[in-house]
């Protein structure tokens, strides 16, 4: 066991600041990251640059940067971008609740102090958050889009896919060389949020992008979980078409002696076969869902199924298979489309009153998933390294533009936080000012711009600075905005952080020993 001075942890937090930060703002630079497996990949995003702390020697600066990549990341999850500000945050509130402790504050209450602040500070960023409306919703998603991904023509795909796939936002992303210029299709299917689940299975898909794609493909829902091996005997032997591309679907009440025993089988007979896990919430209602759509049954006493075969299976024209993602589409049954539809609408009357957010937001996903189909961004780039770098900014704007068409956007650029420090409402943030400034001025910084005076910035809620060309501008006439929720999630994930290790007095690792 060894113990060092908390120290390090202002040391830590300085050298993710310097690592991440330059990447801040549309003159913030890209890193270019060497992956051992694959082709390298260029990125802005903050927890992925952040990660490379976690290759630090000192294993007492590894432990403070593990906490700041967990920061960082939570954002990412929450709200897809932010991360970079979050990793600024976690430093600008500690040196914050630092200075108190300097000037004879506890460092219990210094944290306390902290924490409050940042509470105050989400509270009046929310009372003042621009929500979507018709009239300005291609402008707010293009808007975001193009912020988030520093890439122009992205909010043009982002706001034609959003058209097309509805509030749920249902959007699949391609690679294709073979067309002149990135393009949004849609195509009447589906998404599941599952898919296979083992890296064994993922061999299967045998292409770089780990994706079991295969066309006219039979789908067995196998929900309950009890097929036997007799059942397993019989379902074998009602296959007409061995040739046909076969998709086992199970539930979490699986039996994985029986999967083992369906992968030795189908591989013995050399089928073409993959095998995928609905691992969500009322994973009834998804094979419910699937099988409106295929034109297939689900195993199930209810449906007299229970001895389940080959005819009672599902077809889809075209499907794809991911680690994490099933893509399904289907010439289906309009009847059938319409009940799952009167259920889940059903559901929400009935229950109007007791039905959470969280549920109702999963219902008209759902609804949204069966009625818009599947929406696909192909996009033409020419190598795969240029492809997934814009992949990943493109999911992340998809993302973000989730979050803003839920809550609502600020102005960007740092603006909203800044806004908060002036004279009427500085109280209620005091000795958080620094950090909340901090954000504007580090923008302002990698785009060598001088920081506009308080008079102009404090004068009206949307006037800031266009850090592209260092122009005075209405940040929301120009599209300068951020999602509410990204600002939200890195104060409050970056307030956790800070103020946990405001509330330290020493670092303990007991896997390194003195002298090491």
């Amino acid at each position: 066991m060894k113990t060092v001075d908390i120290e390090v942890i202002g040391k830590t937090l300085n050298k993710a600041y310097d690592l991440v930060t330059p990447t801040m703002g549309p003159r913030g630079r890209l890193a270019i990251i060497a992956d051992p497996f694959s082709r390298p990949y260029l990125t802005d995003d903050g927890v992925t640059v952040a990660k490379e702390l976690l290759n630090l020697d000192n294993q007492f600066e590894k432990m403070v940067a593990i906490s700041i990549c967990e920061a960082a990341s939570n954002t990412e999850k929450a709200a897809f971008d932010g991360t970079t500000l979050t990793v600024l945050l976690v430093k600008e509130l500690y040196e914050c609740g630092m200075k108190l402790v300097n000037q004879g504050v506890h460092q219990q209450i210094a944290a306390d102090i902290i924490k409050s602040k940042c509470e105050n500070a989400v509270k009046l960023l929310k009372n003042s958050c621009i929500k979507i409306t018709d009239a300005n919703k291609e402008h707010l998603i293009k808007s975001v889009s193009y912020i988030t991904t520093k890439i122009p023509y992205i909010g043009e795909l982002v706001y034609e896919a959003a058209k097309k796939a509805g509030d749920a936002m249902n959007i699949a992303i391609e690679h294709d060389r073979t067309i002149p210029e990135s393009v949004v299709e849609h195509v009447d299917g589906m998404v599941v949020n599952s898919g296979y689940f083992s890296k064994e299975l993922g061999k299967l898909a045998n292409n770089e992008k780990g994706v079991w794609i295969r066309d006219n493909a039979k789908l067995f829902l196998l929900a309950e979980g009890i097929l036997t091996k007799n059942g397993l005997n019989n379902l074998f032997k009602s296959i007409t078409n061995p040739k046909q591309p076969l998709v086992f679907v199970f539930s979490s009440n699986h039996n994985p002696e029986t999967i083992q025993q369906l992968i030795e089988n189908l591989s013995a007979n050399k089928l073409d076969f993959m095998i995928m896990f609905i691992n969500e919430g009322n994973a009834d209602e998804i094979f419910l869902d699937i099988a409106a759509k295929t034109n297939g049954m689900v195993q199930s006493a209810t449906f007299n199924t229970t001895d389940y075969t080959y005819d009672h299976a599902g077809t889809a024209d075209h499907i794809e298979i991911e680690i994490d993602k099933t893509t399904i589409i289907a010439k289906c049954d309009t009847d059938a489309i319409k009940n799952r539809m009167s259920a889940y609408k059903r559901e929400l009357d009935e229950n109007k009153f007791t039905t959470n957010l969280v549920r109702a937001d999963v219902i008209n996903r759902r609804m949204a998933n069966l009625g818009a189909g599947v929406v696909t961004i192909k996009l033409a780039c020419q190598t795969v390294t240029e492809y997934r770098t814009i992949r990943f900014k493109l999911d992340d704007a998809i993302g973000a533009v989730r979050c803003t068409m839920r809550d609502g956007v600020l102005p960007g650029c740092g603006k909203a936080m800044y806004y908060l420090t002036k004279p009427d409402t500085v109280n209620e943030v005091t000795e958080i000012t620094d950090a909340l400034k901090a954000p504007m001025k580090k923008i302002l910084a990698n785009a060598g711009y001088e920081m506009p005076s308080d008079e102009y910035l404090y004068k009206s809620y949307e006037n800031g600075i266009d850090a592209t060309n260092n122009a005075k501008v209405n940040l929301y006439d120009e599209g300068i905005l951020d999602s509410y929720a990204s600002i939200e999630t890195a104060l409050k994930n970056a307030a956790s952080i800070a103020c946990d290790y405001l509330r330290a007095y020493i670092l303990i690792n007991e896997n390194v020993k003195e002298g090491d």
